[in-house]
């Protein structure tokens, strides 16, 4: 299995037990907020969402599946519907998911989206070919039984960093 880390933090700005040092924005919750002189906007947040939904998505087009599952899953509000960012999709999935639904192509980047907006937490996996885990701070861990090196050299085009590492979700 190749396995990825997968970041918006340049790994030169690690420190030797792999800590990121930079000051930078970190949550959905972050939006409003001064990093760096400047005020961080929500337009700012979807674009970096969006390069984590889109590596997700090509990944899965590698391998050729068509949705993933659910496990392992947790909730931690249900105020996603409250949320003027969050779509009808968005809050329909968050009210029906549950443990080892199958969710389909289309609606990952729902699924991301509520995972990185920190409304709930959950594996997501196809057998054993494919797993996407999310952790703290936007780092997003990657399992393939593809190398997927196209994909992985346009994951990094966008501005991402990957490197081999294992998820700490196993």
């Amino acid at each position: 299995m190749e396995c990825w880390r997968i970041t918006k933090y340049n790994p030169l700005y690690r420190n030797e037990e792999g800590a990121f040092l930079k000051k930078n924005w970190t949550s959905y919750s972050d939006i409003g907020r001064i990093f760096g002189g400047r005020e961080f906007t929500f337009d700012e947040y979807v674009m970096v969402e969006n390069k984590y939904i889109d590596a997700v998505i090509s990944l899965m087009k590698c391998i050729d599946i068509s949705h993933l599952e659910v496990t392992d899953l947790e909730k931690y509000t249900d105020t996603v519907g409250l949320d003027e960012n969050a779509s009808e999709n968005m809050v329909c999935l968050f009210n029906t998911i549950g443990k080892n639904h199958v969710v389909d192509i289309d609606n990952i980047p729902d699924v991301c989206r509520l995972i990185l907006r920190e409304y709930m937490w959950c594996k997501l996996k196809y057998d054993v070919y494919m797993y996407v885990h999310f952790g703290y701070d936007f780092y997003m861990y990657v399992g393939s039984y593809l190398k997927c090196q196209d994909d992985l050299d346009n994951i990094i085009k966008s501005g991402l960093f990957v490197e081999a590492f294992q998820s700490p979700y196993l």
